[in-house]
């Protein structure tokens, strides 16, 4: 029964911090690249964290591995933070839960998952519930949401990495897993600053 408290935190505290993330990129900063990059310093304290009170393990797997759940995750956070700034706070919340469908279809195939038809049905009524709030008429044109594609895309990118994380996990400690995705995540962030235009955005960010 554990599982159905987590089950019921984890999409509160997420929707909190859509809230929060949204009220940022609407008063404060524009640029969603500017805001991922002042993420570094909460991602570096995370991950010395869990060096030092985790142990870590340096074995090839966890290099493999947490670099390309890294990645994964560097991409969803792009689109994440690219749908927030360009969608409703309620849109951009319910358009995001394309995931579940993906991860079902490549769960199903991948680790022979196979759900029950109910839960199934459900998946599709997210799906559903998705399109219907993407669903725009603006001059008496009817058009859906310009970032349904953003929204699908983080749909597909976030099954692969379920998938991947569930296989992974069957044979890799968790906390060494976490903190190598969480480096991989700190190098990526970085590359962004090699954008000479960005670095004077987060320069007047930090100075104001």
């Amino acid at each position: 029964m554990e599982w159905f408290y987590f089950a019921l935190i984890t999409p509160a505290l997420w929707a909190l911090g859509v809230l929060i993330d949204k009220f940022v990129l609407s008063k404060f900063i524009k640029n969603p690249a500017s805001y991922l990059i002042l993420w570094i310093p909460a991602a570096i304290i995370i991950a010395t964290s869990i060096f030092i009170f985790f142990g870590i393990s340096f074995n090839y797997s966890y290099l493999f591995f947490g670099f390309v759940l890294g990645v994964l995750n560097f991409t969803i956070l792009m689109l994440y933070i690219k749908i927030l700034a360009r969608e409703e706070t309620t849109k951009a919340i319910t358009l995001l839960y394309a995931g579940p469908l993906f991860t079902a279809i490549l769960s199903a195939i991948f680790l022979q998952e196979i759900l029950s038809i109910p839960k199934y049905f459900g998946i599709l009524l997210i799906i559903g519930s998705t399109l219907l709030l993407s669903y725009q008429r603006s001059g008496g044109r009817h058009s859906l949401s310009p970032v349904l594609g953003l929204a699908l895309s983080i749909g597909i990118v976030s099954g692969v990495h379920a998938t991947l994380l569930k296989y992974v996990l069957s044979f890799l400690n968790y906390w060494s897993l976490y903190f190598w995705t969480q480096l991989a995540i700190i190098m990526l962030l970085f590359t962004l600053l090699f954008d000479r235009k960005l670095r004077t955005e987060i320069y007047n960010i930090l100075t104001t």
